[in-house]
């Protein structure tokens, strides 16, 4: 309320000037229209553009979710001279209450949720959700197929499993070499039948990074020595890429499908990379969050750059670019220090690619947040997967 309070202040002094312009410059009697709202504007299901009844010039933009604080200062001259809309943003909650160890998407209104005792799924964007099946033992990795939304993958300690139906039922694919402990998971957006899956040391099984190319019926190793791998990317423009980030806080990136590998350890110093995230616009461009601060690379992986400016001594556990503006990037971490071994988790901001960061306020008292998203079709929310269960955070800005 403090900053729309300084906004209306700043707005009333540019009020002021536009008025003097305004008569000085037509002696007052020209078509001076003012336009001024503060209060709940009613939102609609989708973002949209429309034309003010009482403006032709004026554009007006809703967005879905409950009602937030909408202030919008409006000056016209005939033409706008100045517009400044501002929404603010909020936390909702949209379940389930379940620790989320995977979290992901499908279409505009789908969300699943994996959890120990199993995949829940909401269609309503989160208003309610319906328990699918003791697929037990879910980990953080779940993947939907772009191009067939009901084509759902899921990691579980047990091996990956498919469904064809929205979650309704599932089969097991752990293939011809029977993988356990699947602890990282990756799709292939232009050939589902190509998946990479990340598993850690189970009983007989070492950990390693398998690649399928028909649907999960055979899988081959690509890793040249056996870890346990943590984080896996792949380059949507060319899947022979991939970045493996490893528990023990080594970084390997192939070129050609895992045939050959390259250790990137000089910059990263051996940190423990949580999660990473890749530029949509430009895949030189890469960040990962690790158990010591965010890292920037601009040249595919090869160096890194640490982002720390508004961050402090923080402790990584989620990454994520908005698509549609890429300089946008959020970050999740335990606390606001390493320090503090436990504590409410923070939500950071950069809008320029990382080099500046500001904390989010945080009024819903999140706990360890494992996965961070922002939506496809609308990237004004953010969603935040923790371990008491998915939040909505926003609206986050407002184009004009």
């Amino acid at each position: 309320m403090t900053k729309s309070i300084i906004l209306a202040r700043r707005s009333a002094s540019h009020l002021r000037n536009l008025l003097k312009l305004s008569f000085v410059a037509g002696g007052g009697m020209l078509g001076l229209f003012i336009l001024f709202t503060v209060g709940l504007r009613p939102i609609v299901s989708q973002s949209r553009s429309g034309i003010d009844p009482l403006n032709q010039y004026a554009k007006m933009e809703f967005i879905s979710e409950t009602p937030p604080l909408d202030i919008t200062l409006s000056f016209s001259y005939f033409l706008p001279l100045l517009t400044y809309h501002y929404i603010v943003p909020t936390w909702t909650f949209l379940g389930p209450s379940v620790e989320v160890r995977s979290f992901t998407v499908a279409g505009a209104d789908t969300l699943y949720v994996g959890a120990s005792d199993g995949v829940y799924r909401s269609q309503d964007s989160g208003r309610s959700w319906l328990w699918l099946s003791a697929l037990s033992c879910v980990g953080p990795a779940m993947v939907v197929d772009p191009t067939t939304p009901a084509h759902v993958f899921a990691g579980t300690c047990f091996g990956p499993y498919e469904s064809s139906g929205s979650g309704i039922t599932w089969e097991s694919r752990k293939g011809d070499v029977g993988l356990f402990a699947v602890s990282a998971l990756a799709l292939n957006p232009r050939d589902p039948q190509m998946l990479i899956a990340g598993t850690n040391q189970f009983e007989y099984q070492s950990g390693n990074v398998y690649v399928t190319e028909n649907g999960g019926l055979n899988w081959t190793s690509v890793l040249p020595q056996r870890t346990n791998a943590k984080v896996i990317l792949i380059d949507t423009d060319d899947s022979r890429i991939l970045y493996v980030a490893t528990a023990d806080g080594k970084f390997l990136k192939t070129t050609n499908g895992g045939a050959n590998w390259i250790e990137i350890q000089s910059d990263l110093g051996g940190r423990i990379a949580e999660s990473m995230a890749i530029d949509s616009t430009n895949h030189e461009v890469l960040y990962t969050a690790t158990n010591d601060g965010i890292f920037r690379s601009t040249n595919a992986g090869l160096n890194w750059t640490r982002l720390n400016t508004g961050t402090g001594n923080s402790c990584f556990t989620a990454i994520t670019v908005q698509s549609i503006t890429p300089t946008i990037v959020y970050a999740a971490a335990k606390s606001e220090s390493c320090s503090i071994v436990s504590g409410t988790a923070v939500i950071y901001r950069s809008v320029d690619g990382g080099d500046a960061w500001s904390k989010i306020q945080n009024s819903a008292d999140l706990s360890r947040v494992f996965r961070l998203h922002i939506p496809e079709g609308n990237p004004y929310f953010l969603h935040v997967g923790t371990r008491s269960g998915v939040w909505k955070y926003g609206p986050i800005t407002v184009k004009h």
